[in-house]
C-alpha cells in the first residue's frame, strides 16, 4: 500500500464505501451483502477492493477529483469576453442570451451560456436578479382563432443610445398565435403613426375583430359627452376611435399593462437585441432605421408564434382612409379650415374625401 501525505476529502458515498469494504475484510460481510449494501454488481467490488489493498483510502476518491476539466474555459478567452462586455467593449449592455449569440457570430468566440453569465458575475458586470414580489394576476386564454384579437402599443425609448433622437417604436401582435404583425419606428407616439399602423395591418392581413389597446388619449377620447350627444347615444370619439367604429373594428381599452402582456413581453425582448444591433450598424437618425415587418433574426429565438386552436382566421379585407368634416358657405363651394373648394357640378356628389 502507497505512504498517502497530505489531507484527503472524501464523500459521504466515499465513505460508506470504506466502512462496508473494512467490514468485509473483516469477514463480517460476504461479497454479495457488500454489493447489495453499496448497490453496485460483485464485479464493483472486487475492484473497489482492489483499489483500496493497492492505493489506500486514496484509491476510492475520484480520479478527476483537484484536476481541471478537459472542457474549462480558457483564461484567454474569459478575458476577451470581459473586455467585449465590458464598460466601452462593442457588446457592452447585452443580456446574456444576445452576449451568447453576437459574439459567436461575429467575433468566432464560442461559450456556454451559463458560463458566460456566470463569468460576468465574477466580474461585476452582470448583477444577479433579485427576486422581488410580483402582483398576481389571472391568465386570460387566447384567442380561438387568428385575427379575432389584436395588441397593438407604442414603445417611446432610447433607440439609438444618445446617438440620435428618441424614438417611437409601434407595434402589434396577434392575441390568438403571438405572430407580430407590424413594427415600424416613428418619431413621436401619434394620431398618423397608430393611422398607418392600422393601414398597413388592413392591407397586409386583413381587418381584425377587435383592437385591444391601452387607454392614450389618441386611442380613447379623454372628452365628456355633451347633453347633445348623451341624448343622442353617442360618445366623443378620437380621429382613431371613429376610425375603427366606422369599419366595425371592436375598440378594447385595457386597464393595466399586464392586461395586454403579450404585446408588452414583446417590448421586453426588443428593447434589449435591437438595440445592440442598431449601435453595431451605426444608427444614428431615424430615417435610417430598418423598416421591420418581423422581429430580427436575433429576436425570433425568443419569440416564437403560437398555433390558435381554431385553424380558420376571422379577418377581412378592407381600406380605411381619412375623413373631413366640410362646411359649405356657398352653393357651390365648400370650407375645411382656411382653404376653400368648388364642388361638382353634381349636386349628388360626396362631400367626404380620402387621403
Amino acid at each position: 500500500m502507497e505512504n498517502i501525505t497530505g489531507a484527503i476529502t472524501l464523500s459521504a458515498k466515499e465513505q460508506r464505501q470504506i466502512d462496508v469494504l473494512t467490514r468485509l475484510a473483516a469477514g463480517a460481510l460476504d461479497r454479495a451483502q457488500a454489493a447489495h449494501l453499496l448497490g453496485c454488481s460483485d464485479r464493483t467490488v472486487r475492484r473497489l477492493q482492489q483499489r483500496l489493498q493497492e492505493r489506500g483510502v486514496a484509491g476510492l476518491a475520484h480520479g478527476n477529483r483537484g484536476r481541471a476539466p478537459a472542457h474549462k474555459t480558457s483564461g484567454q478567452t474569459a478575458r476577451r469576453v470581459a473586455a467585449l462586455a465590458g464598460e466601452g467593449g462593442a457588446y457592452h449592455g447585452l443580456n446574456a442570451c444576445h452576449l451568447h449569440e453576437l459574439p459567436a457570430e461575429r467575433e468566432g468566440v464560442q461559450i456556454g451560456r451559463s458560463t458566460l453569465d456566470r463569468l460576468l458575475k465574477e466580474r461585476g458586470l452582470r448583477q444577479p436578479r433579485r427576486g422581488r414580489r410580483r402582483r398576481t394576476f389571472r391568465r386570460r386564454e387566447r384567442m380561438a382563432a387568428a385575427g379575432m384579437l389584436v395588441q397593438m402599443d407604442a414603445s417611446p425609448h432610447d433607440w439609438l443610445e444618445g446617438r440620435g433622437p428618441r424614438l417611437t417604436l409601434l407595434g402589434s401582435v396577434d392575441d390568438a398565435t403571438g405572430a407580430v404583425l407590424y413594427l415600424r419606428f416613428h418619431p413621436a407616439e401619434d394620431q398618423a403613426g397608430y393611422l398607418l399602423l392600422l393601414r398597413a395591418l388592413t392591407l397586409e392581413h386583413g381587418l381584425p375583430a377587435a383592437l385591444y389597446h391601452d387607454r392614450h388619449t389618441l386611442l380613447r377620447s379623454p372628452k365628456e359627452a355633451t347633453l347633445d350627444e348623451q341624448l343622442a347615444g353617442r360618445e366623443p370619439m378620437s380621429q382613431v376611435q371613429r376610425v375603427l367604429h366606422e369599419l366595425g373594428v371592436q375598440s378594447i381599452a385595457a386597464r393595466t399593462p399586464q392586461a395586454k402582456g403579450r404585446v408588452e413581453r414583446l417590448w421586453g425582448t426588443l428593447q434589449g437585441r435591437p438595440v445592440a444591433e442598431l449601435r453595431l450598424a451605426g444608427v444614428c437618425a431615424w430615417r435610417a432605421c430598418p423598416r421591420w415587418r418581423q422581429p430580427t433574426p436575433s429576436c425570433r429565438a425568443s419569440w416564437r408564434a403560437s398555433t390558435p386552436a381554431s385553424p380558420r382566421s376571422r379577418p377581412t379585407r378592407s381600406r380605411p382612409g381619412w375623413r373631413w368634416t366640410r362646411r359649405w358657405t356657398r352653393p357651390t363651394t365648400s370650407r375645411r379650415g382656411r382653404r376653400a373648394r368648388c364642388a361638382p357640378t353634381r349636386r349628388s356628389a360626396s362631400a367626404g374625401g380620402r387621403c
